[in-house]
């Protein structure tokens, strides 16, 4: 189904003036898709892919993980719709040079493994395909971001065996580091020995090119301003840019002529230093974030305290945060939702990406919770997913740009402004200590004592919006809050808007404003420009009422070993609609060897009948099921009736290693986790004195 952005399309892409190259500035207005292309979309009727096409969407059409299964750049164009509609204004796709073919027993389906820097892979398609791209996505006002690697190509064999000839330009040793191994805590060593090296065999895949000769310099600006200019190139992202001597990229990225965002992978910011931007039309991925979040919202146990301090450190330091890329998935890193599956958590960190500084990424597949482990288990094929657009990830993206989009549109400080914390407050003081009575929501006045947040929440401030996140995962505890004046700055007695609920709050006398905060993010703005701009609108996942649902915790305690999960795949859209490829990782939060407990929180329509199963995920891919296949440890399960109201009921299984049903349920379990959770939630309040 698609969706018309109708009345706010132009908002989305407001911050789209033309297709000339983009300042760093105007970068800094829009948000990327990373596409992988050869499992992004496939050209109807193509036959790419070492002949492997087929017409399934199953696991059979790409049996190999590391094979190459179709997808092309006239895949991409065909499908531009479907990541428009989600509000991006750039995509971000793979390496476009032709690569080594048939090197090991992997392929080059990812592209970072150049073989002739003056051809292009022809796996991906044609010239004219990739013009093809380009033309589209500047006649919507988007913007194309090329992926490039410099610092290697690819050998098959050890290094005294490497064929140079076999490489374009680069076809001799003189056009190469000397063989060694890489002491990373060398600097030198980082930048001119091989990466994948194996210390053991001395084997090394990926020659190191000689980029501090001054031929090579030449041969790259000359390749990367012919490239830019002949595809209509906007952006670069520069692989592997650590590896690299930083007095290469200057010059390089003078000739390139448009804005580049570098892959330093490093999650130290104290390394985040004035001389890693090699120009002013330059930025780098913001990999100290990328930890952050994933710790902050993989676990409702864990405290918010390192986001916080983070948030603070990258603000101050020698490196505008404006200049860095958020993320927290990409083709290197395993999913989030392998993880955890926890919908509220994905959704709190995806709110924090694309609301904090700036240039927000996200990569193929978050929008339909894909939950693949490390490479190549990532790096899904996205038509698996039959380009779901009323997921609710999809829908929840969507909302998110658009709030993005507003902000840029109406709040000429939003971009150039630095995200900082409003909660916990910068120092103590008498005014944020308590509560300061009830207030009103939407004209009601709320029943609920009110509270301070806790140390499972953050509140930043970026312009004219302030988000409040939170981990405390569906079936959290819920909290009345208020937050003071001289945290928001809000005008007293002004109206405002929670761009995520479209939901409207009226700040106090004194310029308070107080709201119930659930498991899902708030995002509040200044009503008169909210409800004007049509962003209420759009379609939202369908809304929830407690008086209809019931919050059910599935538990079941299974031995794991290193590198597994253990998932729950059901025939109710919440448990994946019995698509394997949307099973929902159960966190692990209170695991122990003498008690291996894995367990998720949903929420249920009282009444629902469903049937579910088990597996067990290894880093590999490969599902293990509970009773050795799909079939044989089938469990059904009806949500009572009674269960509504915000009332919870515990689910508790066994694994079998057989076909019985165990399933049995256990209110009075559930009511001791949830109590202990509050308790921990009470205990670990922010201490206000320190």
């Amino acid at each position: 189904m698609r969706h018309s952005l109708g009345a706010i399309a132009p908002l989305l892409y407001a911050a789209v003036v033309g297709v000339d190259a983009l300042s760093a500035e105007e970068w800094q207005k829009q948000t990327i898709y990373q596409v992988v292309t050869d499992r992004f979309a496939r050209t109807p009727s193509d036959d790419t892919g070492l002949g492997i096409i087929g017409s399934s969407d199953s696991d059979e059409d790409c049996p190999l993980p590391k094979q190459y299964c179709g997808g092309t750049w006239q895949g991409i164009t065909e499908k531009l719709d479907y990541i428009q509609g989600m509000g991006f204004t750039a995509i971000w796709i793979s390496p476009v040079i032709e690569n080594t073919e048939n090197a090991s027993s992997d392929y080059s389906y990812h592209g970072y493994w150049p073989r002739n820097f003056y051809a292009l892979n022809p796996h991906f398609g044609t010239e004219e395909d990739l013009m093809g791209l380009s033309d589209a996505l500047h006649a919507r006002g988007m913007y194309l971001m090329f992926d490039i690697v410099i610092n290697h190509v690819f050998s098959p064999g050890p290094a005294n065996s490497t064929n140079y000839s076999m490489f374009t330009p680069f076809n001799s040793s003189r056009y190469f580091h000397r063989p060694c191994l890489m002491d990373n805590s060398n600097e030198t060593s980082v930048e001119v020995c091989q990466l994948r090296d194996d210390k053991a065999t001395a084997v090394f895949t990926l020659p190191d090119v000689k980029t501090d000769d001054p031929v090579v310099r030449d041969i790259f600006q000359d390749w990367i301003r012919d490239t830019v200019e002949k595809y209509n190139v906007d952006g670069l992202r520069l692989d592997t840019y650590k590896h690299v001597e930083r007095s290469f990229w200057p010059d390089f990225l003078d000739a390139a002529g448009v804005f580049s965002v570098a892959e330093y992978l490093d999650g130290d910011p104290a390394n985040y230093n004035s001389d890693l931007v090699a120009s002013k039309e330059a930025g780098v991925l913001n990999y100290p974030t990328f930890y952050w979040i994933r710790r902050a919202f993989q676990n409702p146990l864990t405290w918010m305290t390192e986001l916080v301090q983070g948030v603070k450190t990258m603000r101050n330091g020698p490196i505008s945060t404006n200049l860095l890329a958020p993320f927290f998935e990409n083709h290197d890193e395993q999913r989030f939702a392998s993880l955890v599956g926890d919908i509220a958590l994905t959704k709190n960190a995806l709110a924090f990406t694309l609301l904090f500084d700036g240039i927000p990424i996200i990569y193929q597949g978050q929008e339909q919770h894909f939950s693949g482990q490390n490479d190549p288990y990532n790096r899904e094929r996205l038509w698996t997913s039959g380009y779901d657009e009323d997921s609710e990830l999809y829908r929840w993206i969507t909302r998110l740009n658009a709030a993005r989009a507003l902000a840029i549109d109406t709040d000429p400080s939003f971009v150039s402004s630095q995200a900082d914390t409003v909660w916990p407050p910068p120092a103590p003081s008498a005014g944020n200590t308590t509560s300061g009575g009830n207030g009103t929501t939407n004209g009601t006045t709320s029943s609920m004592s009110t509270t301070v947040l806790t140390n499972h929440h953050i509140a930043i401030k970026k312009g004219s919006i302030i988000s409040v996140l939170t981990n405390v995962g569906v079936g959290g505890e819920k909290l009345n809050v208020v937050l003071p004046r001289d945290a928001t700055k809000f005008k007293p007695g002004a109206a405002y808007v929670d761009l995520l609920s479209c939901e409207t709050f009226k700040a106090d006398r004194s310029g308070a404003l107080s709201f119930e905060m659930g498991w899902l993010p708030r995002a509040f703005y200044p009503a008169l420009e909210a409800l004007s701009s049509g962003l209420c609108l759009l379609p939202q996942s369908p809304a929830t009422d407690d008086s209809e649902t019931c919050l059910v915790t599935f538990n079941i305690a299974t031995a794991t070993s290193f590198g597994q999960n253990v998932q729950i795949l059901g025939d109710v859209p919440q448990l994946g609609s019995k698509d394997r490829h949307q099973s929902v990782t159960l966190g692990s939060y209170f695991y122990t060897s003498d008690n291996p407990l894995w367990t998720m929180t949903f929420e249920l329509p009282a009444g629902e009948k469903l049937s579910y199963q088990y597996l067990k995920m290894d880093g590999s891919g490969t599902p293990s099921w509970d009773g050795g296949n799909r079939d044989a440890a089938l469990h059904s399960y009806t949500v009572p009736e009674d269960c509504v109201g915000g009332k919870s009921v515990l689910v508790v299984d066994k694994w079998t290693g057989g076909g019985s049903n165990t399933t049995a349920s256990a209110t009075t379990a559930r009511s001791v986790l949830s109590r202990s959770l509050k308790r921990r939630m009470r205990t670990n309040l922010w201490d206000q004195a320190r």
